[in-house]
Order: C-alpha cells, then structure tokens, then sequence
C-alpha cells in the first residue's frame, strides 16, 4: 500500500510505497504564516488502505482512496484582515474509517474511480465572497456617480440660486386693489367654509386668492413691482404665485388685462390649465369665454406655449372663426376701437407714468377712436344744423298758414256787419293754458295778445293769435322753439271784425308770464 501526496508545482497526485501508511497526520497551524492558513488550495487527503483488499494495492490496478477531508480552521473575526493569528496549540486530526467496498469480481477490471478533491475552507470562501461583494457595491457605487454627473447638466449661478431661494422662504410680491367698480369679490384661500366677501381697496390679498368681477363689475390689482391686473365684468382669477421672481395668474372665466413692468421676473397668465401665456414685459389681454380663448398682444410679445405672439398679433386655441384658431394673425384694431375694455385699459394706462409712453397698437386704436369720434361729431352736427333748417321751414310754413287762415277768417268776418255785445273779459292761467270767460258776445271770435317787452300790450301793435270759434274759451302761446322764452305779457279781447273803429275791445286784465 502507498500514501498518497500532492506535488506543489503540478498538483498532481503521486504514489508512493502502500505499505508505508502513517495512522495518523498531525497539522502545526501555528508554524504556518497567515496567508497558509486562509488559502483556498486543497488540503492533503490522508487514505489509510491497511484495510484494502489485497487485490487493491496490486501495482496493475489503481485504486482511488476516499479522502478524509481536514477541519477547516475559521479565521477569527475580531482579527484585521493582514493580522497575524496567535498560535494555537497542535490539533491531531484523527482519519475516519473509510468505507470499505465490496470485494469485485476478480474477472472483471475494477472502474477507476475519479479522485475527490477536497472544499476550500469555510472561512477563506466567505472572506473571499465579502471582498467581492463589497468591490461590487462600491464599483456599483462609482458608476451611478459618474452616470449622473455626465448626465445631469451643469446648473448656472440663477439657477443655483434660485434653487437655494427655494429651500428657503422664498419673498412674495405684495397686491394692492386700486380699483373695485360694482360688485366684485374674493375668497381667501385658507378659508375651510369658501365664503365669498366684498373686494374693497383696502382688502388685503395673498397668495393663494380668488377674486371674481359680476357682470357689471371691474378691478385693478397693483402689484409692487407696479404691474397691473385688471379684471373685466363676469370674470374669475386666482393668485396662485405670488413668488417675486415667478408670478403666476390662472383664469378661469373671462378677460382680463395684464400691464407688465419690464423685469427679469415670470408672469404668466395660465387658461384652464392647459395654455400658459408668459409675458416678456408687456400689455396684453387675455381671454377665456365660451367659444372663445387665446391672446391678444398689444405691446411688446408674448409667449404662448411653442408660439411666440408679437406685437399687433392674436392666438386663439379656441375660436368660432376657423381662419384664426391655432394661428398666429393680425388683431383687427377696427373692432378693438369699440370694445370698452379696451378703451377703458387704453384710459388707465395714459394715467400711469409707466404705460403712457408704452402704448404699443392702443397708440393706433386711440388715433382711430379719436378719428371715429370726429367723424361721429361731424355728423352730429350735420343731423342737428339739417334739424335746425327743417324747424325753421316748419315754423315759416305753419306761419303763412296762420296768416292765410287769419285772413281768410277776416274776409269772412268783414262779410259779417253784426256787431259784438259788450262785456266784461277775465283772465287766467294755468301752466302754458290761459282760459278765458266773456260776459258780453264776441260773434267774430277772440285775440290772445302777448309782448315780450310791452306790459300792456293791444291787439295791432303786439302780436296776437286767432281765435275764430267763439266757443272756444282757451289756448296757448306758440311753442318755446318758435317764440322762445322769458318773460311774457298776455292779455285777451273781443275782436271785431272791422264793425267798430277798434280792432279788439273789452280787454281783460294783464298776466305775467315767465317761461322757462
């Protein structure tokens, strides 16, 4: 029988003299260095072949020997990974009894049987499994970081700054109501019940807050950078962001005008959370009613979306008009001269320092309302001077038919030589009708005689008016348009018809009359 070692430089197994087997193998683990003790390498397998048949130690066959595999040595925890361990006191290591095999037939060649190689120790295999595990973790580590600095692009100093503004409270810009016509409200937006209250201008708002215009109402919100909100009838706004540097309006319903103070700080006006209208210091008005949504930009430009909306132009995402909706086109400044928001904003911002010389396409609307306004009074004028004209023909009309009837009344009145029975005339008035009563019979009528300047004024040197039918007992002066007004001297007689010496007798008694 022979025993079994390893060659250090082929690992190969090599034979020695079988009957030379030792009982037992001692192990020194304490003369070995650190490296030894840890090494993953296979550990020499001891193989006592005594108990063997003999036909297993015959040089003709080679029998593989079980192997008694030795006790791995656990690396102690509390020690550094390069520590040294003490000694330890020798360990025998006592072989177990291999299993003896069944006798084979001696007719038939016994199968080789493959050398079994002994596991690593337990220790060395773990700290190897930790090492790279940990290598793994960290180069797993080392990648993610390196990936997210190519990736990630370099922040500027505003943006970096904006960002440290972020973390910290950033400041709000304050909002001051200059204006609130008719009914307009607001509600606060930390307020659980929603309740709606009166808008004045000494109502503070914050950010946050929703007002709303009726539909006669109007508001001007003024923020401290001195921009401008102003709200038009039926129309809803909350101040979602009243950030410094980031101010943010959202629209619900309606139009309202946003007078921008050219500055490096976002306003943008956002419509039903879909469109974003960001202003680049600018006036323009915005709008979101039924059927109709998009922008109008008056002064500057505005940003709506991917579009860029110059000065003069319009964007509507939604319009009844298919040649307008989702294109950027001309603003009709004809219509806008008789919108009354506009002329209304146009009026505001000749009032503000700010504005006036910034007027943008309102320069050409006001110029063409004042052009039409001109032309308006031109014509007013022509429809009164015509008005005028066709008055004063009506009065010389209605004055040659006066006379005409006059004189005809006379020439019948002279036919007749019947004289009038004397009397007592009197006099009364009651607003413009002056009413009469005759104690005697004027059988040729009556005279109303009136004088502007003559306080007894008589029938041929004042004017009179005619009155034929002696039924009738009242009348009137003629209207203010043909006699005008002031002062008036009235009186009434019995006209005679050319049967007496005088023209009127019995006059009655004279009443002052001052119209207004």
């Amino acid at each position: 029988m022979g025993m079994r070692h390893v060659d250090e430089n082929n690992k190969q197994p090599e034979v020695q003299d079988s009957n030379d087997v030792p009982e037992a193998q001692t192990v020194d683990t304490a003369a070995l260095p650190a490296e030894e003790v840890e090494s993953t390498e296979p550990v020499e397998q001891i193989t006592d072949t005594a108990a063997l048949p003999a036909q297993a130690a015959e040089p003709s066959v080679e029998v593989s020997e079980p192997v008694v595999p030795l006790e791995p040595i656990d690396a102690d925890p509390a020690l550094e990974p390069n520590e040294v361990p003490e000694p330890q006191p020798e360990q025998t290591i006592e072989p177990a009894a291999p299993e003896v095999p069944a006798m084979p037939d001696a007719t038939q060649p016994e199968p080789a049987v493959p050398p079994v190689v002994a596991p690593a120790p337990k220790s060395a295999l773990l700290s190897k499994k930790r090492i790279i595990i940990a290598a793994t973790v960290v180069v797993a580590i080392v990648a993610a970081v390196v990936t997210w600095l190519l990736l990630t692009p370099k922040s500027s100093p505003a943006a970096t700054e904006q960002n440290t503004e972020t973390v910290q409270q950033q400041p709000r810009l304050g909002v001051a109501v200059t204006v609130a016509d008719g009914v307009v409200e607001y509600q606060l937006a930390d307020d659980p019940t929603g309740t709606w209250q009166p808008l004045t201008v000494v109502t503070e708002l914050g950010e946050g807050d929703t007002v709303r215009t009726d539909v006669d109402g109007r508001a001007v919100l003024t923020l401290d950078d001195g921009s401008a909100v102003r709200l038009d009838a039926d129309t809803l706004i909350e101040l979602t962001s009243l950030v410094a540097n980031d101010i943010k309006i959202t629209q619900q319903t309606g139009a309202i005008y946003s007078r921008v103070v050219a500055s490096d700080r976002t306003y943008s006006v956002v419509i039903d959370g879909d469109t974003t209208y960001q202003a680049l210091g600018t006036a323009f008005v915005t709008l979101n009613k039924l059927g109709e949504s998009g922008v109008q930009v008056y002064q500057s430009s505005v940003k709506a979306g991917e579009q860029t909306v110059a000065e003069g132009k319009q964007y509507y995402t939604v319009s009844s008009d298919a040649n307008v909706q989702g294109k950027v086109t001309d603003i009709d400044l004809d219509k806008l001269t008789d919108d009354a928001f506009v002329a209304w904003n146009l009026a505001e911002d000749e009032k503000d320092a700010n504005f006036k010389a910034k007027l943008g396409v309102l320069a050409d609307v006001k110029q063409k309302s004042q052009a039409k306004a001109d032309e308006a009074a031109r014509l007013e004028q022509e429809r009164k001077a015509q008005a005028e004209l066709a008055a004063r023909a009506k009065a010389e009309r209605d004055k040659k038919a006066q006379e005409e009837a006059d004189k005809k009344k006379k020439q019948s009145h002279n036919t007749s030589k019947e004289k009038i029975t004397r009397g007592t005339m009197s006099l009364t008035r009651s607003g413009e009708t002056f009413s009469w009563s005759y104690t005697g019979q004027a059988v040729h009528g009556y005279k109303l005689v009136w004088s502007k300047s003559d306080s007894n004024p008589r029938f041929g040197s004042s004017e009179a008016i005619y009155f034929g039918d002696i039924s009738q007992t009242s009348g009137s002066l003629l209207g203010k348009d043909k006699i005008g007004k002031g002062a008036f001297y009235v009186t009434v007689c019995a006209y005679t018809a050319g049967t007496e010496a005088e023209g009127c007798v019995d006059y009655s008694s004279v009443i002052k009359y001052t119209r207004n």
